[in-house]
Formats: C-alpha cells, structure tokens, sequence
C-alpha cells in the first residue's frame, strides 16, 4: 500500500506544478469557450445539434451564424488562442508554443482598436493571455448580444449576467 501512496504523492505534486503561463492560457481558453457555450445555447433554436462540438468547430458554427463581424480580426485572436492552448496542453515542444505565443501576441496588435495596441508594447507574455481572452469573450458576447437583440430575445436582465 505504502507504494500506491508513494505514487499518488508523486502524482499530485507533478499535477501541482504547472507554470502560471500554463494555467492561465488554460483559463483564458476555457473563459473564452464557456462564451462561445453561452451564445450556442442562448441564441441557437436547436443547440443540442452542436453541445458536443470542438471548439474549432464552435467558431465556425459561430462564425457562420453572426450577422456581424465575419471580418474582425478578433476571430483570428480566438483561433491563436486555441491554437496556443492546443500546443500547451498537448505538451508539444517549448519552440512551437512560443511561436504560437508570438502569433497571438501579433494577432492582438493587429486589432483596430489604438488603446489594445498601446497597452500591448512590450507587453509580457501574461498580459498577452489575458488580453487573449478578455477580446475572445468580450468579442463573442457582443456577437451574442447582437444576435439576440436581432432575434428580439434580448432582455435587461441579460445586460447584467
């Protein structure tokens, strides 16, 4: 028994040391896909159709359906994101997740919006995740609420979830 204990503390201090990088690309990631979650299932008729989806396949789904922002460069932003998360959780090399870092980051700088780019000058890679996923989910909630005052579903309680 003392050698089942000895592996299960060996374990679960591997699982508790993950890189504040590691984790928060994961928490961005999973903000942004709880968002893309919520607009499937507050503005599709049928979102059982699409509950099971790869997050891949919920942007195009999403992307498909919004009547506005077809060409924002948010979307590419999403997508680098999910390509970072892929690299990091798939534990491939440290070079290709820096590339995919590097990708986001310039994803980020090429949003029209002047205060996004000035924040991001010389920014380090945490603040780059965390832009990541503040545009990602702030992105697709206007998309949702677009959608949903489009459909005349949208209502003042939803301005405060």
């Amino acid at each position: 028994m003392a050698e089942h204990d000895e592996f299960y503390q060996n374990y679960r201090q591997a699982l508790l040391r993950i890189s504040t990088l590691t984790q928060m690309v994961l928490n961005a990631h999973f903000d942004v896909e709880r968002t893309l979650d919520r607009f499937i299932e507050r503005t599709f008729h049928n979102p059982e159709h699409v509950r099971n989806f790869k997050f891949a396949d919920k942007i195009r789904v999403i992307r498909a359906y919004a009547p506005i922002g077809e060409e924002a460069q948010d979307w590419q932003v999403i997508i680098k994101l999910n390509e970072l998360r892929n690299e990091i959780a798939h534990r491939r090399r440290k070079q290709a997740a820096t590339s995919k870092l590097n990708a986001l980051a310039d994803a980020l700088r090429s949003i029209e919006r002047g205060e996004i780019r000035k924040e991001l000058e010389g920014a380090d890679e945490e603040k780059v995740i965390a832009y990541a996923g503040l545009i990602g989910s702030g992105f697709i909630a206007i998309l949702e609420e677009e959608v949903l005052k489009s459909q005349g579903r949208w209502t003042e309680e939803m301005e405060n979830e």
